[in-house]
């Protein structure tokens, strides 16, 4: 019900999946196995800058992502997104946030 009070000030971004199928300990590297994109809806409940990386806290619907995994990644306005850890999860929203160098 909250998101769709504030669907007005959502945004369609890219949720980029980049399932992991092993690591590398030869070069210290993720193999990944069918990487796939979809378009879901977002809300931007914060942003904050310091040491050189830009945090944002990201609320996603729940209906549309089915599990947020650790080298998912975030497309927004073009610019990629690492993920953190899942803030919260009430089983209708999804709240992580996303972290990406400040490039100036």
């Amino acid at each position: 019900m909250a998101f769709r009070m504030l669907q007005d000030k959502s945004e369609n971004i890219t949720l980029r999946r980049k399932p992991e199928s092993g690591y590398d300990f030869s070069d210290s590297s993720v193999n990944y196995s069918g990487e796939s994109e979809i378009t879901v809806e977002a809300i931007f409940t914060n942003e904050e800058r310091k040491s050189g990386a830009i945090r944002r806290t990201v609320m996603l619907m729940r209906s549309e992502v089915d599990e947020i995994r650790a080298y998912d990644e975030l497309v927004i306005e073009g610019v990629v997104w690492n993920l953190g850890p899942v803030i919260s999860d009430d089983g209708f929203i999804v709240v992580v946030d996303a972290y990406r160098e400040n490039d100036g």
